[in-house]
């Protein structure tokens, strides 16, 4: 009898670990960042405002219950041909990043052409407030980081 309260115990436990939209807007308000919040309250986009109150997103989470998963992505300036060696020239480049730098991959929206800077971690252990906020500041820092090397691959703006 015993060995079946323990085991209910470890369940019950288990079962509550998993991270919630509540507890995600909970470490946000911590941050004090600024975001929105999807409708299903799993998806979060995180708010810079600089000193003119100009407003843009640069973060992107979100939780998924089912694979019990959180997705970060960081928005980054680049954004790569669409074709040639230019094209080719900015994927190395990419590749040589996600050498470099082991907890964030940067990846390429194929419709876009966008480059974000990512990190995927599992929820099935619940996750505590700082290693959420760690992985926020790890991207964020990857991306400032590796600023040079992404403008440099960026389509340059055309000029009238």
């Amino acid at each position: 009898m015993r060995y079946v309260c323990m085991a209910a115990v470890v369940l019950a436990a288990a079962a509550s670990a998993t991270v919630s939209g509540e507890t995600i807007t909970t470490y946000l308000d911590s941050l004090e960042a600024q975001y929105e919040v999807s409708d299903s309250g799993l998806e979060f986009i995180l708010i810079n405002q600089s000193e003119q109150g100009d407003q843009w997103p640069f973060m992107y989470i979100g939780i998924d219950r089912e694979a019990e998963a959180c997705y970060m992505e960081a928005m980054t300036p680049a954004v790569i041909p669409g074709s040639g060696p230019e094209r080719t020239e900015a994927l190395e480049t990419l590749t040589e990043l996600n050498w470099n730098y082991p907890f964030t991959k940067f990846s390429v929206n194929p419709e876009t052409n966008e480059v974000s800077a990512t990190y995927v971690f599992t929820t099935e252990d619940g996750i505590g407030f700082n290693a959420f906020a760690a992985m926020i500041y790890v991207l964020m820092g990857t991306v400032q980081d590796a600023i040079d090397e992404l403008e440099a691959i960026s389509v340059q703006p055309l000029t009238q």
